[in-house]
């Protein structure tokens, strides 16, 4: 074995390796708004969601849309009812359904 010099290693330009499926990991907006125009929060109040933590980069459950404003979102904490300040619609995606057929 050894230790590889930097210049051994073989770079993949930009571009070559992409997802085969689509993926949710993707905020919920408006996604028929013209181009060039921002997007706006496309979920309705009632709606399960997720939101981006901005201290891990991790996506957290237990919230539900309370109201949506022209920004984003006030959510509802699930845990103690508690309706936090606006959300800016990029933290928020739909509530994914972990599959847990194999328990």
């Amino acid at each position: 074995m050894g230790t590889r010099r930097l210049d051994d290693l073989v770079t993949v330009p930009d571009g070559d390796i992409r997802p085969t499926l689509p993926t949710y990991d993707r905020p919920m907006a408006d996604t028929g708004a013209p181009s060039g125009e921002p997007a706006g929060p496309s979920l309705p109040s009632g709606t399960h969601v997720e939101v981006l933590s901005g201290l891990d980069g991790t996506w957290q459950d237990g919230f539900v849309v309370a109201e949506v404003t022209p920004t984003g979102y006030r959510l509802r904490r699930e845990m103690d009812g508690s309706v936090l300040p606006d959300l800016n619609h990029e933290r928020v995606r739909r509530h994914r359904r972990r599959s847990t057929w194999w328990i």
